[in-house]
């Protein structure tokens, strides 16, 4: 498909898999996919505090892990580091919040 084939003014679909995109529905998937880290995110989505507040924490959580793993494994500069700085910056962060906050 050209270029051109495109509408200017229709963004394109980036959603995956009923989330917003693929980065926060991976991001999602492993955290419920590790008893321990579901557990922090219940407990993070349903302890009262604002909903940005909440993001931010989890944002910063995997931010934190991340440098984590650059720094132990020693990753320079790298396509693969800039990917994955770039996949970090596009999660929804309160998608992940809303969709583990309790209904009751």
């Amino acid at each position: 498909m050209a270029w051109t084939d495109y509408q200017a003014d229709a963004p394109p679909d980036t959603s995956y898999n009923g989330w917003s995109n693929r980065e926060t529905w991976v991001i999602n998937l492993w955290l419920d996919n590790n008893e321990h880290d579901s557990k922090y995110l219940y407990d993070l989505a349903n302890d009262g505090r604002a909903l940005y507040d909440q993001a931010k924490e989890l944002e910063e959580f995997i931010t934190e892990a991340w440098q984590d793993i650059v720094e132990l494994q020693k990753i320079e500069a790298s396509m693969w580091a800039d990917l994955m700085n770039t996949a970090i910056w596009a999660v929804d962060w309160r998608e992940i919040i809303e969709a583990h906050h309790d209904d009751d």
